[in-house]
């Protein structure tokens, strides 16, 4: 399924789309892979899709089985998101990773084909250890071209970064640097004219100096890190069921998964002894930080490369993706199974939701949600993925999720927290 908050569009995935082999013995069977265009995401763009899922159910005898995956695209159109949108993303999908397992089979978090970020990729790695470094170095660097200048971030004022995908020549490259000079803060306008820094005193703090100090100022007085009173919560509904667990899978048991997966030709075991000792969790706030700290998106997609396209994908972000025009410009949601329920539409909609609330929400909501998340991975029970789609503002899709994980919560065999009360 693929959508987005200005385009949208969905795969829904029915039968096998990867290989063929699985069903060498069934003559009859044939895999299909459906898209939809990509559209505006718009109440009836929803609605067009629940009418496809109903037209093939209803027509076609269909069959969705574990190779199939509902891949959800979000963008901005033509246009790419910008550095600072990027650092909100990727950080909550570093986040919160760990709590979206929950609303998918099992054998998605040993798919191949959606490695994990906090594990797999490259952020994890060199969190691992220093022996990580070999490991980054097999990706390329991305051009200065690229990385200083068309993946770098977009002041108030400036074009958008189609703009200079468009205007790559030096002098552009060369006027743009002038702007991000220590001391400018002036939005590049293209006009390449030279900017001398403003005189200041001997006594003058440095402007960015005490840009940062009122920033830091600001946030101790904010303090967002501080865990919310859950009685003083203002929830738009009351949830049905316990807070879940944060489903935990043990190296043997996810590589038992991913051979299973394997030898039924729809994966790739990437579970092996190279990588066994980096397989440790490095926290929510070891990521972020190096995310945030990323100077261009292309470099915040190589620290969230698992080398292949991720659970929640930046891979559109790359480097490489970066000198193509046609690119899909997308954050590639990949952690569901494939199927032909109204969840399709509920999925989409918690993914356009994520990323909304990633780039608009206030920074103490924003950063109270990242940090609910790290309290989550220290102590079960105190936040679920529930709780994060209440957070995210959809009150209808966690209604929906909390009826999926109740019809399944024994065939996944996901725990609850013991609490009569699971709002408290």
């Amino acid at each position: 399924m693929r959508m987005v908050p200005r385009r949208f569009s969905t795969h829904i995935l029915s039968g096998q789309s990867r290989k063929m082999s699985v069903f060498r013995n069934w003559r009859n069977w044939v895999g299909v892979e459906l898209r939809s265009p990509a559209v505006t995401a718009v109440p009836v763009a929803f609605k067009a899709i629940d009418y496809v899922r109903q037209l093939i159910t209803s027509t076609i005898r269909v069959r969705v089985n574990h190779s199939c995956g509902l891949h959800v695209h979000v963008g901005m159109a033509g246009e790419r998101f910008p550095l600072g949108a990027m650092k909100r993303i990727v950080s909550l999908a570093w986040a919160a990773e760990h709590l979206l397992y929950a609303l998918h089979h099992p054998w998605r978090r040993a798919n191949a084909s959606a490695p994990s970020l906090r594990h797999m990729s490259n952020l994890a790695l060199v969190n691992a250890g220093e022996k990580a470094q070999d490991h980054l170095r097999k990706f390329a660097h991305c051009t200065k071209e690229i990385d200083e200048y068309i993946a770098s971030d977009v002041r108030h004022g400036e074009e958008p970064i189609s703009w200079r995908e468009a205007n790559r020549d030096e002098k552009y490259v060369q006027g743009f640097a002038q702007t991000r000079q220590a001391g400018h803060y002036e939005p590049f306008w293209g006009d390449l004219t030279p900017i001398p820094p403003e005189p200041k005193g001997k006594n003058d703090m440095n402007p960015k100096d005490e840009l940062i100090a009122r920033v830091v100022e600001s946030m101790r007085r904010m303090k967002f890190a501080q865990p919310q009173n859950k009685a003083e919560e203002d929830r738009s509904r009351e949830r049905k069921i316990p807070r879940i667990l944060t489903p935990r899978y043990t190296y043997e048991e996810l590589e038992a998964m991913s051979k299973a997966l394997d030898a039924m030709f729809i994966s790739r075991n990437y579970f092996d002894k190279e990588n066994r000792e980096y397989f440790e969790d490095p926290g929510v706030f070891e990521g972020v930080g190096p995310i945030f700290g990323s100077s261009s998106s292309c470099r915040i997609a190589s620290l969230v490369d698992p080398g292949d396209r991720g659970y929640i994908s930046t891979a559109a972000y790359s480097c490489a993706d970066f000198r193509y025009k046609n690119s899909k410009r997308t954050i590639e949601f990949r952690g569901s199974e494939g199927t032909l329920s109204p969840w399709a539409v509920d999925w989409a909609k918690i993914c356009v939701g994520f990323v909304r609330f990633a780039m608009h929400a206030p920074l103490v909501d924003y950063m109270e949600v990242l940090e609910k998340c790290a309290m989550s991975t220290k102590e079960d029970g105190i936040y679920d993925v529930i709780d994060l789609i209440d957070d995210l503002g959809l009150p209808a899709q966690a209604q929906a999720a909390e009826k999926r994980i109740e019809e399944r919560k024994e065939a996944w065999k996901l725990q609850f927290a013991k609490s009569e009360k699971p709002t408290e």
